[in-house]
């Protein structure tokens, strides 16, 4: 249905093609992980919307970016390692790593289209950001709807087996609650970042960057709630007074809230964190194992669950039907491209990643705008996270990262529109 509703979209809007392609993605939000099964590889709503899109209606535009080359090879680099680690690896998991790929090519393309936009019109970043308030509202109702109707209210098909473990653990419509935690922790702080035509912030962008924290607890998410409270002392530290008085009045807020409903939060009902880190640990030295092993080029884009199966069969999520579910990832985000893409693929997508972000802390230094912090905040809020959850296992995430990314790559020119180098 949203693929057909794309295509009337885009056959009877009189606006700029490129820039509805982009706000139908971060509207329809929710949907962009939903599969569709062709002859046992899926194929994401976003993967097929993005590359009909290209083909088809694309619009190049010829506004380019000074850095374009750096991140282009960056990604040449990532991709390169990519092919060949699977081909290094000998095996392939024919299921897993195509799909991988494609949602590497459409990462790619729904990139430089942002970037493009960005510079073609320098107000369209708000837009942008609008769109993620609008899809982090939807997941509040979806988790309203959740607390009255139980998970069973949920669009994934299979229940994730931490939704109900030590207690019940929220998700929206998301499918993991460890994944919604960092959305949530994420896209909050996008709700500071005022419009330039604003003469202040309003008041509700507050409340529900508060909701936000409220929600995380919700999830029992520790490593979202940590990268979030990384995220809010970033603005304790460097932000401005009134922004500053509002990380106090909100982690205030926050602590009579976990004081007062501690016996019910299930982020304080959880097994120890000692507990936790046991279970992993043995996991990311496996990984590390694995690292060791391939180090340059990995085993292979999307092939972790296949390479475990005949090297770590004892990495079982659970049992369906007899068969058993084994990890697709080790337990932490960095490892998985450590052992997928080896040190040629990992460096430069931690460049991809970082190179932005040192940008933004070079303009926010320089011009001492907000903005720029509260994306970095946005980052680094997910990047904590991110160690111990491999989040790019939803398109959405990485959307969602890619996405404001591309904000600090495009900043000098879009958020500061009359800063000059």
């Amino acid at each position: 249905m949203a693929i057909i509703v794309f295509i009337l979209f885009m056959l009877f809007t009189r606006e700029e093609k490129n820039r509805v392609y982009i706000k139908f993605i971060l509207i329809v939000f929710p949907l962009m992980q939903i599969t569709i099964n062709v002859q046992n590889i899926g194929f994401t709503i976003f993967n097929i919307i993005t590359y009909l899109f290209f083909f088809s209606l694309y619009k190049r535009r010829y506004e380019k970016l000074k850095t374009r080359n750096i991140y282009l090879l960056l990604f040449l680099f990532v991709l390169l390692s990519s092919i060949i680690g699977c081909v290094k690896a000998g095996s392939m998991d024919m299921i897993y790593t195509p799909k991988a790929f494609m949602t590497l090519g459409s990462i790619f393309i729904f990139a430089k289209i942002v970037v493009e936009e960005c510079l073609e019109d320098t107000s369209f970043i708000y837009t942008i950001i609008n769109c993620f308030k609008v899809s982090f509202v939807l997941s509040l109702l979806f988790l309203i709807c959740q607390f009255i109707f139980g998970v069973s209210f949920t669009l994934a098909k299979v229940q994730n087996v931490n939704i109900l473990s030590q207690g019940t653990r929220y998700f929206s419509y998301f499918n993991d609650p460890q994944l919604y935690s960092q959305y949530l922790g994420a896209v909050s702080f996008l709700f500071l970042i005022k419009e330039k035509s604003a003469s202040k912030l309003p008041i509700y962008n507050y409340l529900f960057f508060l909701l936000a924290g409220v929600a995380i607890l919700c999830t029992g998410g520790r490593a979202g709630f940590g990268g979030w409270g990384l995220g809010l002392l970033i603005i304790l530290l460097l932000g401005n007074s009134s922004y500053r008085f509002a990380a106090i009045v909100g982690g205030i807020v926050l602590y009579f809230v976990i004081y007062s409903y501690a016996d019910s939060l299930v982020i304080l009902q959880r097994s120890s964190l000692t507990d936790s880190y046991d279970f992993r640990y043995v996991i990311w030295l496996e990984a590390l194992e694995i690292f060791y092993g391939h180090s340059l080029f990995g085993i292979g884009l999307g092939n972790y669950r296949n390479y475990i199966s005949i090297h770590f069969p004892d990495q079982v999520w659970t049992v369906i039907d007899g068969e058993p579910a084994y990890f697709d990832h080790p337990e932490s985000g960095y490892l998985k491209f450590l052992t997928e893409i080896g040190l040629i693929g990992f460096i430069p997508l931690m460049l991809i990643i970082l190179l932005p972000v040192f940008k933004g802390i070079k303009l926010f230094i320089k011009s001492h705008d907000m903005s720029f912090l509260f994306l970095i905040a946005t980052i680094t809020s997910w990047m904590v996270g991110f160690y111990t959850v491999y989040s790019f296992a939803d398109v959405r995430m990485e959307i969602l990262i890619i996405t404001v990314i591309c904000l600090l790559i495009t900043g000098d020119r879009t958020i500061l529109q009359d800063y000059a180098e």
